[in-house]
């Protein structure tokens, strides 16, 4: 392998890792937005509901979570599948 054919490869290879981070930049974006709208509904319905227990506000917060996690963890898994 020349010097030139070395250079070119690792070129390439950066790029490759550049467009690997920018695509995970955005789906960590949408993860957090998809997280943050479904804890704006968990809060609005905690309040529209107007249950005073301490049970169902951690039950919302428990849901929101396990939301987030499952749209952070399926954005991931998709990305991988499409590089």
């Amino acid at each position: 392998m020349t010097k030139e054919e070395t250079v070119s490869l690792t070129v390439h290879l950066q790029e490759k890792e550049y467009l690997y981070y920018l695509l995970y930049s955005k789906y960590k974006i949408i993860s957090f937005i998809s997280g943050c709208f479904f804890i704006i509904i968990m809060v609005y319905l905690f309040i529209l509901t107007d249950l005073s227990g301490i049970f169902t506000f951690l039950l919302s917060i428990g849901a929101t979570l396990g939301f987030f996690t499952i749209v952070s963890i399926a954005s991931h898994l998709s990305f991988k599948k499409n590089i």
